[in-house]
Protein backbone atom coordinates (compact mmCIF):
# COMPACT_ATOMS: atom_id res chain seq x y z
CA UNK A 1 0.00 0.00 0.00
CA UNK A 2 1.07 3.56 -0.65
CA UNK A 3 -1.27 6.02 1.09
CA UNK A 4 0.17 9.06 -0.70
CA UNK A 5 -1.43 7.85 -3.95
CA UNK A 6 -4.72 6.80 -2.37
CA UNK A 7 -4.16 3.15 -1.49
CA UNK A 8 -4.15 1.63 1.97
CA UNK A 9 -3.78 -2.09 1.26
CA UNK A 10 -7.45 -2.94 1.83
CA UNK A 11 -7.62 -4.55 -1.63
CA UNK A 12 -5.12 -7.19 -0.53
CA UNK A 13 -7.15 -7.85 2.61
CA UNK A 14 -10.33 -8.29 0.57
CA UNK A 15 -8.62 -10.63 -1.91
CA UNK A 16 -7.21 -12.76 0.93
CA UNK A 17 -10.63 -12.84 2.58
CA UNK A 18 -12.05 -14.27 -0.66
CA UNK A 19 -9.45 -17.06 -0.59
CA UNK A 20 -6.89 -15.71 -3.04
CA UNK A 21 -3.25 -16.44 -2.32
CA UNK A 22 -1.00 -13.41 -1.94
CA UNK A 23 2.61 -13.03 -2.94
CA UNK A 24 4.37 -10.72 -0.47
CA UNK A 25 4.77 -7.19 -1.81
CA UNK A 26 8.04 -5.29 -1.93
CA UNK A 27 9.29 -1.98 -3.34
CA UNK A 28 10.06 -2.09 -7.05
CA UNK A 29 11.02 0.58 -9.56
CA UNK A 30 12.77 2.54 -6.83
CA UNK A 31 16.00 4.56 -6.78
CA UNK A 32 18.83 3.06 -4.74
CA UNK A 33 20.57 4.80 -1.86
CA UNK A 34 24.34 4.79 -1.49
CA UNK A 35 27.48 6.88 -1.59
CA UNK A 36 28.94 8.20 -4.81
CA UNK A 37 32.45 7.07 -5.84
CA UNK A 38 35.05 8.74 -3.61
CA UNK A 39 32.19 10.71 -1.96
CA UNK A 40 32.27 13.03 -4.96
CA UNK A 41 29.39 15.43 -5.55
CA UNK A 42 27.98 13.83 -8.68
CA UNK A 43 24.27 14.59 -8.18
CA UNK A 44 22.56 15.59 -11.40
CA UNK A 45 25.13 13.80 -13.56
CA UNK A 46 23.56 11.39 -16.04
CA UNK A 47 25.07 9.08 -18.61
CA UNK A 48 24.50 5.87 -20.53
CA UNK A 49 25.78 2.69 -18.85
CA UNK A 50 25.56 -1.07 -19.01
CA UNK A 51 24.28 -2.25 -15.63
CA UNK A 52 23.86 -5.73 -14.17
CA UNK A 53 22.90 -7.17 -10.78
CA UNK A 54 24.40 -10.36 -9.35
CA UNK A 55 22.65 -12.15 -6.48
CA UNK A 56 22.74 -15.65 -4.96
CA UNK A 57 19.45 -17.50 -4.51
CA UNK A 58 17.83 -18.87 -1.34
CA UNK A 59 19.66 -22.22 -1.38
CA UNK A 60 23.05 -20.61 -1.87
CA UNK A 61 22.31 -17.92 0.71
CA UNK A 62 21.48 -20.49 3.38
CA UNK A 63 17.90 -21.43 2.44
CA UNK A 64 14.84 -21.05 4.58
CA UNK A 65 14.55 -17.93 6.71
CA UNK A 66 18.07 -16.63 6.15
CA UNK A 67 18.05 -16.66 2.37
CA UNK A 68 15.87 -15.36 -0.40
CA UNK A 69 12.24 -16.54 -0.53
CA UNK A 70 11.53 -19.52 -2.79
CA UNK A 71 9.44 -17.39 -5.20
CA UNK A 72 12.43 -15.13 -5.85
CA UNK A 73 13.27 -14.63 -9.54
CA UNK A 74 16.81 -16.04 -9.25
CA UNK A 75 15.72 -19.49 -8.08
CA UNK A 76 16.88 -21.28 -11.23
CA UNK A 77 20.61 -20.97 -10.49
CA UNK A 78 22.83 -20.74 -7.40
CA UNK A 79 24.03 -17.41 -8.71
CA UNK A 80 22.40 -15.39 -11.42
CA UNK A 81 23.02 -12.14 -13.23
CA UNK A 82 20.30 -9.87 -14.52
CA UNK A 83 21.04 -7.06 -16.96
CA UNK A 84 19.16 -3.81 -17.27
CA UNK A 85 17.36 -3.48 -20.59
CA UNK A 86 17.73 0.32 -20.54
CA UNK A 87 20.92 2.35 -20.21
CA UNK A 88 20.08 5.70 -18.58
CA UNK A 89 21.83 6.26 -15.22
CA UNK A 90 21.50 9.26 -12.90
CA UNK A 91 23.44 10.24 -9.78
CA UNK A 92 20.97 11.69 -7.27
CA UNK A 93 21.55 13.57 -4.00
CA UNK A 94 21.27 10.34 -2.02
CA UNK A 95 22.29 7.64 -4.48
CA UNK A 96 21.31 6.46 -7.93
CA UNK A 97 18.29 6.44 -10.23
CA UNK A 98 17.40 6.40 -13.91
CA UNK A 99 15.95 3.72 -16.19
CA UNK A 100 18.83 1.24 -15.73
CA UNK A 101 18.60 1.42 -11.92
CA UNK A 102 14.80 1.13 -11.99
CA UNK A 103 15.10 -1.98 -14.21
CA UNK A 104 17.16 -3.77 -11.55
CA UNK A 105 16.23 -2.15 -8.24
CA UNK A 106 13.69 -4.81 -7.29
CA UNK A 107 16.38 -7.53 -7.38
CA UNK A 108 18.57 -5.57 -4.98
CA UNK A 109 15.57 -4.72 -2.74
CA UNK A 110 14.45 -8.37 -2.55
CA UNK A 111 17.95 -9.61 -1.76
CA UNK A 112 18.41 -6.93 0.91
CA UNK A 113 14.96 -7.35 2.51
CA UNK A 114 15.18 -11.15 2.67
CA UNK A 115 18.59 -11.51 4.25
CA UNK A 116 20.82 -12.26 1.26
CA UNK A 117 23.16 -9.55 2.52
CA UNK A 118 23.58 -11.17 5.94
CA UNK A 119 26.15 -13.78 4.94
CA UNK A 120 29.57 -13.13 3.48
CA UNK A 121 29.57 -13.21 -0.30
CA UNK A 122 25.79 -13.11 -0.72
CA UNK A 123 25.14 -9.37 -0.97
CA UNK A 124 23.54 -8.16 -4.18
CA UNK A 125 26.17 -6.52 -6.39
CA UNK A 126 25.48 -3.90 -9.01
CA UNK A 127 28.10 -3.98 -11.74
CA UNK A 128 28.45 -0.84 -13.87
CA UNK A 129 30.22 -0.45 -17.19
CA UNK A 130 30.51 3.34 -17.39
CA UNK A 131 29.73 4.69 -20.83
CA UNK A 132 28.76 2.62 -23.82
CA UNK A 133 32.01 0.76 -24.54
CA UNK A 134 32.80 -2.92 -24.14
CA UNK A 135 35.65 -4.13 -21.95
CA UNK A 136 37.80 -4.43 -25.07
CA UNK A 137 36.87 -0.87 -26.04
CA UNK A 138 38.02 0.42 -22.64
CA UNK A 139 41.29 -1.52 -22.92
CA UNK A 140 41.91 0.07 -26.32
CA UNK A 141 40.97 3.53 -25.01
CA UNK A 142 43.48 3.16 -22.16
CA UNK A 143 46.22 1.68 -24.34
CA UNK A 144 49.62 3.35 -23.95
CA UNK A 145 50.20 2.98 -27.70
CA UNK A 146 48.86 6.50 -28.25
CA UNK A 147 50.14 9.32 -26.03
CA UNK A 148 51.62 7.32 -23.12
CA UNK A 149 52.40 10.59 -21.28
CA UNK A 150 48.72 11.59 -21.21
CA UNK A 151 47.08 11.51 -17.77
CA UNK A 152 44.52 8.75 -17.12
CA UNK A 153 41.80 11.26 -16.18
CA UNK A 154 42.41 13.25 -19.37
CA UNK A 155 42.02 10.11 -21.48
CA UNK A 156 38.87 9.08 -19.63
CA UNK A 157 37.36 12.55 -20.14
CA UNK A 158 37.18 11.78 -23.86
CA UNK A 159 34.54 9.17 -23.01
CA UNK A 160 32.99 10.17 -19.66
CA UNK A 161 32.00 13.37 -17.79
CA UNK A 162 34.98 15.02 -16.06
CA UNK A 163 33.45 14.92 -12.54
CA UNK A 164 32.97 11.16 -12.87
CA UNK A 165 36.50 10.72 -14.24
CA UNK A 166 37.97 12.55 -11.24
CA UNK A 167 35.97 10.39 -8.81
CA UNK A 168 36.81 7.10 -10.55
CA UNK A 169 40.52 7.83 -10.84
CA UNK A 170 40.60 8.80 -7.13
CA UNK A 171 38.87 5.54 -6.13
CA UNK A 172 41.31 3.55 -8.28
CA UNK A 173 44.33 5.43 -6.92
CA UNK A 174 45.15 6.75 -10.39
CA UNK A 175 45.03 10.50 -9.78
CA UNK A 176 47.98 12.14 -11.55
CA UNK A 177 49.01 8.83 -13.16
CA UNK A 178 50.03 8.70 -16.81
CA UNK A 179 48.60 6.17 -19.25
CA UNK A 180 52.05 4.72 -19.87
CA UNK A 181 52.42 3.89 -16.16
CA UNK A 182 49.30 1.68 -16.07
CA UNK A 183 49.81 -2.04 -15.75
CA UNK A 184 47.80 -4.35 -17.98
CA UNK A 185 45.65 -5.25 -14.97
CA UNK A 186 44.92 -1.57 -14.20
CA UNK A 187 43.81 -0.94 -17.77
Amino acid sequence: SFPAVGTDGVGHTIAQGLGHGMVPTYPALVPLLGPHPHDAHLQGLSLQVSLSCRVEDAAAAGGGGGGLPPWYAFKQKAESVRRASRTGFLFTHKGYSGPSILDLSHYAVLAHDHGAGTKAGTRPRLLVNWGDMSEQGWRAALSPAHSPKEMVATRLEKHLPSRLCAALTAVAGLTNVKIGALSKHQR
